[in-house]
């Protein structure tokens, strides 16, 4: 009894920071949608009723590929992703009110500050769909002057119940997103006249509203996204400019400084010329891009001489610190990013960190000591301590950075994620790390930047094997094998955390079948019969809300023998589960004789063959097991002449599979089943 409590203990702690962080995404998620829709205005937001008054044939730009009237908005993001923006609405003046929404949607003309993705842009403008699908074609309504007349609050609200009771994922929120950004822009007269809607914005807006849509981003959020490539790309690209690539000069700088400046306590410098040694050390450029600078103000000084004569000069006034803040925040904030992705710790957890916590050993591995928060009644809890290996050149990064903050006037505090630029340090880490966050996003031109999805990131780049993720994976964690980078990565809980529930995300059905048919023997296969013998070890966690700790228990056991994960459904009843690395010269049945391209090899689910080590048959595929023996045997009986010697080897080869398969299907017993190993059966 005990030991069962012990392991509810356990899957709870797992569970409850999966819960919190599913939460946290939703409620960020909503936020994103309030802080989308309406607001203060921020300055010029792209003045489009002036465009279209100085150009009727609206043949102004809205970006460098496209123009207004065009019926497709291209977009690249500097990480080089395309982004197509496409107005097909067959509604009578439908294209014309949604390029008048969506135009306000681009960053550079978002009248709140807020979107700073192109990719932002093109999600919520197919919030426009649902204004047809809700509102307007069900009143028998069109988007021309007149209907938009007639639109009514009752109206609005009929239509916002409607998409909250279809239960379609993303409908409610974006119709009510939408409404609240035609309202917003109509009451700030920021589209034309003809195309405002009348309606008093607290109507729509109701704190019942509010709390309705939260709920329903809650239930439709599962947690963080992970970030697209093109976004990881930018990210990963501004960190390494800035961590490898301005680094070296930076030092130069700092050495300069200390040497040089660091006398000067006012933080500016008066020379009666220009000081080109100042220029030249300050104003060093890498890629075009200068990492420090530094300002000048030409001033006059008035000095009386003994004569009694006003003498004037002219005066060169140098200023440097704040730009050498600045430079710090870079540095910080590329180490964050990268820091984020390879430890996947939490904003409280990464505020807290300083200097200290990263440690090098004697044999010159570099270690972050960090404490680690769970959810817990206990007033007396104070975290759990923790080490978690760093890759050596992330450990010498962050050495080099303690370097440059160890100039005088910027180490007012040893916590390594310390806003230099801020001046004071904030009394709440936390939201420093937040502030951070956006600042990453407003230089990559990425929306919702936040530590979890780092950690969601790297689990799905686990996952998905690319040849670029895995590429990625080995460059963040040291240039290993991938092999070895697993194992490596296994001695981190949070990774392995976040892969067990990307696995639960993306096969939790499937996971699920598989467990159940372990638990109760309806299985057959040796990928089944690993999984058994693995879980057979703690049998308990096959039970209800242990299900997620069997999960996490699986993902880390092959993770620390440094295998791949690969969980796949080839067809009914069949999953492919497989762990192994491939080459050219050791193929799995599915891929023996097919051509293959570069990149790591993955086994082929189209052509799932039953004798393959790697396939798992469970009950829902007896019916097709049949049928397979019953078409097998057909063609036996039907042509005994025909066959070659060959084919009906083959075939008969088949039926004994599926044969074997079969049986195993109605034994219960989990362990000592037959098993297929290119033909043969195995007792």
């Amino acid at each position: 009894m005990s030991n069962q409590l012990d392991n509810e203990d356990l899957a709870q702690a797992i569970n409850r920071p999966l819960e919190e962080e599913a939460k946290e995404a939703a409620s960020a998620e909503f936020h994103e949608l309030l802080d989308f829709s309406h607001g203060d205005l921020d300055g010029d937001s792209g003045s489009l009723l002036a465009k279209i008054e100085d150009d009727p044939t609206l043949s102004f730009r809205t970006s460098d590929q496209s123009s207004y009237n065009d019926n497709r908005w291209l977009y690249a993001t500097r990480s080089g992703e395309k982004v197509i923006v496409t107005f097909t609405s067959r509604l009578a003046g439908g294209n014309e009110l949604y390029k008048q929404l969506i135009y306000h949607l681009i960053p550079e003309f978002h009248p709140y500050g807020k979107v700073r993705s192109y990719r932002s842009t093109r999600t919520y403008s197919y919030a426009c769909d649902y204004l047809d699908w809700y509102l307007l074609s069900p009143n028998g309504l069109d988007a021309t002057p007149e209907s938009i007349r007639t639109i009514t609050v009752p109206m609005i609200n009929r239509a916002l119940d409607m998409a909250r009771d279809e239960g379609i994922y993303r409908h409610y929120s974006f119709l009510y997103f939408i409404l609240a950004f035609w309202i917003s822009l109509s009451a700030q007269k920021l589209i034309s006249r003809e195309l405002r809607l009348d309606i008093p914005l607290n109507k729509v807006v109701t704190k019942a509203r509010q709390k309705s849509v939260q709920e329903k981003v809650a239930a439709e959020t599962q947690g963080w996204k992970p970030y697209t490539e093109g976004e990881l790309s930018s990210m990963v690209e501004y960190a390494l400019f800035w961590t490898e690539e301005a680094m070296p000069t930076l030092m130069e700088i700092r050495d300069f400084i200390v040497e040089s400046l660091s006398v000067h306590k006012v933080g500016f410098l008066v020379r009666s010329k220009p000081d080109l040694e100042i220029e030249e050390m300050l104003g060093k450029k890498v890629k075009g891009v200068t990492v420090c600078g530094y300002e000048t103000r030409p001033t006059k000084a008035k000095i009386t001489s003994s004569s009694g004569r006003e003498l004037e000069y002219d005066y060169i006034a140098y200023t440097w610190k704040n730009n050498y803040r600045v430079a710090l925040d870079n540095v910080m904030q590329g180490i964050l990013v990268l820091f984020s992705l390879i430890t996947g710790l939490r904003s409280s957890e990464l505020a807290e960190l300083d200097f200290d916590d990263i440690t090098q050993s004697g044999d010159g591995e570099y270690t972050v000591n960090v404490v680690r928060f769970k959810t817990s009644n206990d007033p007396n809890y104070f975290g759990e301590p923790d080490a978690i290996p760093l890759p050596d050149f992330l450990g010498e990064i962050i050495t080099q950075f303690k370097q440059l903050r160890e100039v005088e006037v910027h180490m007012r505090t040893r916590k390594v994620f310390y806003c230099a630029k801020g001046g004071k340090v904030a009394s709440i880490m936390a939201r420093s790390i937040q502030k951070s966050m956006k600042r990453i996003g407003e230089v990559t031109g990425i929306d919702g930047v936040h530590p979890h999805r780092f950690r969601k990131t790297i689990a799905e780049m686990l996952i998905n094997r690319s040849e670029r993720n895995i590429d990625v994976i080995r460059m963040l964690f040291g240039h290993r094998s991938y092999k070895m980078t697993l194992r490596y990565i296994a001695r981190n809980p949070y990774i392995i955390s976040s892969v067990a529930e990307a696995i639960e995300t993306h096969y939790a059905q499937d996971f699920i079948n598989l467990v159940s048919a372990v638990q109760g023997g309806g299985y057959s296969g040796s990928a089944a019969e690993r999984i058994a013998a693995k879980s057979a070890e703690k049998p308990l966690l096959f039970k209800g809300k242990l299900l997620r700790m069997t999960i996490y228990n699986y993902i880390a056991y092959l993770i620390e023998a440094g295998e791949p994960v690969f969980i796949k459904r080839a067809s009914v009843g069949v999953y492919c589960v497989s762990n192994d690395e491939y080459s050219a010269d050791q193929l799995p049945p599915c891929l023996e004789g097919k051509c293959l391209s570069d990149g790591p090899i993955q086994p082929d689910t189209s052509n799932c063959k039953l004798d393959c080590k790697n396939a798992v048959v469970l009950s829902d595929a007896k019916g097709e097991l049949e049928k397979n023996i019953s078409f097998y045997r057909g063609l036996l009986d039907g042509g005994p002449g025909m066959l070659s010697r060959l084919s009906r080897r083959e075939i008969e080869r088949q039926i004994k599979i599926n044969e074997v398969h079969l049986s195993n299907l109605g034994n219960t017993k989990c362990f000592g089943k037959a098993s297929v190993v290119a033909g043969d059966v195995v007792q």
